[in-house]
């Protein structure tokens, strides 16, 4: 009785156990593990065509996953080529990455492993093409969009672009072909481009006459990068309308300028105030045709130079050697000089004017500290000046004082411009330059030795000399730039012990 009880129990075990197993499932809860390339969040892929990679720890359900993929950028969908290497989706985009557009990779909705585990995705990742960086805008365009700009109907075909000129400026430095490339401008296909301020400003020119009562309409792609290469910003159009231009050109200025490194500088208000190394400008009211603004110059008498375009409205002359000081000369623009409409000045137009350019003044000569005489010397010093010499050497030390600063070049050619020879009696040894120094940009200090001293009975003379005129002495050997002596400069020095 108790052996068949205990059997009984063991049987009724096993059947409960075996119902338990049968009719129960064992769950698998651990999670799903990926990874991301590039890992970081706005991170940079470093070539055109580098892939975006997401790799499983597992096995998954592969077009649930491509499904659940996203690849976008502010402009839409970027299309790619979908491929798996063991458990990593691999995608690498049709089309190259553009620098410096951030991009998006996106996964979203319930994927599956193949051993049956869940992974509920929903993440974005943003990323950048090739660099970070910030895109380039348009920052205004002249004339703006909407405005009427005048034209002038010509049968004349200049060579020169006829305009108006369109203005565009950049926020950062522009790669010009790219550019070129993207703005269009329909019924114009002949245009000149002029680029400045590093490559931030585009001046377009048409080189043909535009219709008279016409709409222009132009547009800039996002093709346009900065020299980084990264694309425009966003897309940009406008339009400017024309009507007939009847106003002739007018001379609003005439002034001086001046260089600083590649850029004109406004230095003088009247063509008086224009100095060495300077240039006379004109101002026009309204933009100017180049080829003719270029030959629009002259002065009389003849003072030899060329023509620069400073801007659409200005040009400069620039004297191929300082003009003479105190000569009055007379500018003279010619009246076939045209606007871009091809409009000409109504006449001829000229002005008289007198540089202020002075000539170098010797200012004073001092012998051994003591003030022998003072200048400035406007004619040459009359008389004879007393020049106390240092024993036992007969040495005679002079400093001159000039009224402009010399270049060091030009303060070692003044060495040779210089010079002390005797004069009476006939007898006295010539003398040598010992030494040369200049006290300031603008005083040289001369030491000679060898000279003798005279007596009341019989003086001893030396003759000082300074070159003169434009190949004498000068402040700059650089052609143009140095202010020289006007004429030769012959001092008489009595030499006493």
């Amino acid at each position: 009785m108790w052996k068949s009880s205990s059997n009984l129990l063991v049987w009724l075990s096993l059947c409960t156990l075996g119902s338990i197993l049968i009719s129960c499932n064992i769950i698998d809860l651990r999670p799903i593990g990926y990874s991301l390339y590039p890992a970081e969040a706005d991170g940079i892929l470093p070539e055109p065509f580098s892939a975006l990679k997401i790799s499983f720890d597992t096995e998954m359900d592969e077009r649930e996953v491509e499904k659940a993929l996203t690849v976008t950028s502010r402009a839409g969908s970027i299309e790619g080529d979908l491929h798996w290497h063991g458990t990593t989706l691999v995608f690498v985009p049709l089309s190259p990455w553009k620098a410096g557009i951030r991009y998006n990779l996106a996964l979203k909705g319930l994927v599956h492993a193949k051993d049956g585990r869940e992974l509920r995705l929903s993440l974005d990742h943003p990323f950048y093409g090739l660099l970070k960086g910030v895109a380039p805008i348009l920052l205004s365009v002249d004339p703006p969009s909407g405005a009427t700009v005048a034209v002038q109907v010509t049968d004349t075909d200049l060579s020169a672009p006829h305009g108006p000129p369109l203005q565009f400026r950049f926020s950062r430095s522009m790669d010009r072909k790219t550019v070129q490339d993207a703005l269009t401008i329909e019924g114009i296909d002949r245009i000149e481009w002029l680029w400045s301020d590093e490559d931030q400003v585009l001046q377009v020119t048409p080189q043909k006459p535009l219709n008279p009562w016409t709409v222009y309409r132009w547009n800039l792609k996002t093709s346009a990068t900065s020299r980084e290469g990264i694309p425009l910003g966003k897309e940009a159009q406008g339009t400017f309308s024309t009507n007939l231009d009847a106003e002739r050109p007018r001379i609003e200025a005439t002034l001086c300028f001046g260089r600083t490194g590649t850029d004109w500088v406004e230095l003088g208000s009247t063509l008086n105030d224009l100095d060495i190394g300077q240039a006379l400008g004109v101002r026009f009211s309204e933009p100017m045709n180049r080829e003719s603004l270029l030959q629009a110059l002259r002065i009389e008498p003849t003072l030899s130079g060329y023509t620069v375009q400073i801007d659409e409205r200005t040009v400069g002359y620039i004297p191929d050697r300082p003009p003479e000081p105190g000569i009055t000369y007379v500018l003279i623009v010619s009246a076939d000089t045209k606007d871009l409409s091809a409009l000409s000045l109504e006449q001829e137009y000229r002005e008289v004017f007198t540089p202020s350019i002075p000539y170098l003044e010797l200012r004073s000569v001092q012998a051994d500290g003591a003030l022998i005489f003072s200048g400035p010397f406007s004619e040459r010093p009359q008389g004879v000046y007393t020049a106390p010499l240092q024993a036992p050497e007969g040495k005679l030390a002079i400093n001159l004082q000039f009224s402009h600063p010399f270049t060091a070049e030009a303060q070692i050619a003044l060495l040779k411009q210089v010079n002390l020879a005797p004069y009476f009696p006939g007898s006295l040894a010539p003398v040598a330059l010992q030494r040369g120094s200049w006290l300031s940009d603008s005083t040289v200090r001369l030491v000679w030795v060898g000279l003798e001293g005279g007596s009341v009975d019989v003086p001893h003379y030396y003759r000082l000399s300074l070159a003169g005129g434009r190949s004498g002495i000068t402040t700059s050997l650089q052609e143009g730039l140095g202010y020289w002596l006007k004429e030769p400069i012959v001092l008489m020095l009595e030499a006493q012990q």
